[in-house]
């Protein structure tokens, strides 16, 4: 049982246990809890830089979006003014041919009416002399 007043083991004991709690807290508890402070400070910078970086991503990923946008809308306006100006130079041309074959047709229609003036006249001419050849046949003229 226990014995008042206590004896020398006591002390001893009592002794031998701070000296061993306070070489435990140099050797192994401190060093541990360092070692486990460092980590806990590597994880939580880490973590902050992960979300900063995070957080950047967004930022640069917004900043590409929006350069992105303006470039296709720049890109869409640009193909509209090309549209645009493809279909004025296709009229241009398109009027341009238009005239020119106007001004074939009048040619060919100018030079038909001549030929024409010229086929009738000499018809005219060819009708006459047949009259004329026929007249003195029925007449009984000599040709």
């Amino acid at each position: 049982m226990l014995d008042f007043p206590p004896d020398i083991t006591f002390a001893i004991q009592f002794v031998a246990f701070f000296v061993l709690f306070f070489a435990l807290d140099r050797l192994l508890f401190r060093p541990y809890a360092e070692l486990l402070s460092r980590r806990d400070e590597r994880t939580v910078g880490a973590s902050l830089s992960a979300e900063s970086d995070q957080q950047a991503v967004r930022s640069l990923r917004a900043r590409v979006e929006e350069t992105m946008a303006a470039a296709r809308s720049e890109a869409q306006v640009q193909a509209e003014v090309i549209r645009r100006d493809a279909r004025a130079e296709e009229t241009a041309l398109y009027e341009r041919a238009k005239g020119e074959a106007a001004a074939r047709l009048a040619a060919i229609d100018a030079s038909i009416q001549a030929e024409c003036v010229a086929a009738r006249a000499a018809l005219e001419r060819d009708a006459r002399a047949l009259a004329e050849q026929m007249t003195r046949v029925v007449l009984g003229e000599k040709a």
